[in-house]
This record gives C-alpha cells, structure tokens and sequence, in this order.
C-alpha cells in the first residue's frame, strides 16, 4: 500500500502528543485506530469517497455540532478531503468539496483571524472551517489536527527525497 510508513507515523506521534486522562482526549478530530466506524462511514457518504483498497484513513475532522459527520477533514495515505464552508460571509454558506493529493502538498494552517478559522494549503485558502458551529473546531483542537497533518507531510516529504 502506497505510503504504508504513515501508519505508524501517525501512532507515534499521537503516543506523545495525545496527552489527558482519557484514551483518546479530543473532541473534533480523530486519527487511525481511534475513528469511530460510524463517523468515518458518515465522513464517507458526505465528503470523502476514498478507495478502500488503496486508501487508509489517518485523521478525521468533524466541522459540525449536529452528530452526523457531513462537514469535515479526512487524511488518508494518499490524499485530503474536505467539505467546509466556502466562506465565514454567510451563515448557510454553500459547502466546498474538495480533494488533494498528499504530494501536491507541503504545508498546512488552520488560521483564526477572527470567529471563524480557514483552512489553508500551501498558504492558499481552502475553504472556511466551523461556520455555523462556531466553537466547536477551535484553536486548542485545531492546532495539534494541524500539527499532526504537518508531521505526516514532513515524513512523506523526507521519504520522497530518500528515494
């Protein structure tokens, strides 16, 4: 399977950086062995028609407060889903889907310039993340969602140039 190494990756970091009295201590966002099955089939139907033959999941963002996982972020070895806000300008914006390739990528922010964050890619906006959930994705979540997916990139990036 096409960057198999990320598996562990994403273990080991999450053995250092999960810390809290729980198993699993956030609630937005989940990596590998801690994605429910529900979400990640609901994160499936809504947003991120990953082939399950060549494709495993690494991370899940949930971007709503209403159970059903429609709006998120979904990692897997090979490429980044997203359905998110297109813009924080109207309270019911029109959603924005999209998928990139984990080797288009080299970095990625979460940036909170004021009530609602941007996902950004390479420095580029990508869609606008906690619309109408407000409070839900905030920084202390988003900011080690984001670490995470950087420390993923930065492996598969130094693998790349090993080869």
């Amino acid at each position: 399977m096409e960057n198999e190494i990320l598996f562990s990756v994403v273990e080991e970091y999450f053995k250092i950086h999960n810390t809290g009295p729980r198993r699993w201590n956030f609630h937005t966002f989940w990596y590998w062995k801690n994605i429910p099955p529900k979400r990640l089939k609901q994160a499936r139907k809504y947003f991120a028609p990953y082939d399950e033959k060549a494709e495993k999941p690494l991370l899940l963002m949930s971007d709503n407060v209403f159970g059903t996982l429609f709006r998120g972020i979904l990692l897997t070895n090979t490429k980044l889903y997203y359905k998110l806000d297109r813009d924080e300008k109207n309270f019911m914006p029109q959603p924005k889907k999209g998928t990139i390739k984990l080797s288009d990528m080299h970095y990625v922010d979460i940036i909170y310039p004021g009530r609602f964050a941007w996902l950004m890619v390479n420095g580029e906006k990508e869609a606008c993340i906690a619309g109408y959930s407000e409070g839900i994705v905030d920084e202390d979540e988003a900011t080690p969602f984001k670490k995470a997916v950087n420390h993923v990139l930065q492996v598969l990036q130094a693998t790349d140039s090993d080869e």
